[in-house]
């Protein structure tokens, strides 16, 4: 078993929903509180209550024991750049079947506090999706978190041939 097992898949018949994600084999020595630790970068994007695309990046520091901290959060909402929300907090659980929830409060942003349920892949990344409903958030996201090692990393460290993965919406 490896967690780097992955797959992706793309919806491609005539009933006009569309839709695309990915598979990625789990590791369940990582589905508790604890297994979660250090930094992470986290890649959402959604939509907005009125329609627009809706993207957010941003680094969170789960502790291991169920609080997260968060150092910065950027946010362009269908072509509006917010300033950087930072700092912020949070709280955090995994349960054992690999589905854990986190509560993240952004001062300034929308209602201030967003709401997801993730999913463990391995102690290195996990799938996140917003909880909370739209109309009342004014957004809802989804993505990946991926957590951070080798750190610091400096100009020299993006050096070699790189992949270069985007999505978007006309």
């Amino acid at each position: 078993r490896s967690a780097d097992l992955s797959g992706r898949f793309i919806e491609s018949d005539a009933t006009g929903i569309r839709g695309s994600g990915m598979m990625k084999l789990q590791d369940p020595t990582a589905f508790n509180t604890g297994a979660l630790t250090g930094g992470y970068a986290i890649s959402l994007s959604g939509l907005d209550v009125g329609g627009g695309r809706i993207a957010a990046l941003g680094s969170i520091y789960p502790s291991g024991s169920g609080f997260v901290a968060g150092n910065s959060l950027d946010v362009n909402d269908a072509g509006n750049v917010y300033p950087t929300f930072a700092p912020f907090s949070g709280l955090y659980n995994v349960a054992a079947t690999s589905r854990g929830t986190m509560s993240l409060s952004v001062l300034g942003f929308g209602t201030g506090t967003l709401n997801f349920a993730f999913y463990v892949v391995s102690a290195t990344d996990i799938m996140l999706v917003s909880i909370d409903p739209l109309f009342s958030s004014g957004q809802i996201f989804a993505g990946v978190g991926t957590s951070q090692t080798g750190s610091p990393y400096l100009n020299s460290s993006f050096q070699g041939t790189p992949v270069f993965d985007m999505t978007g919406f006309t």
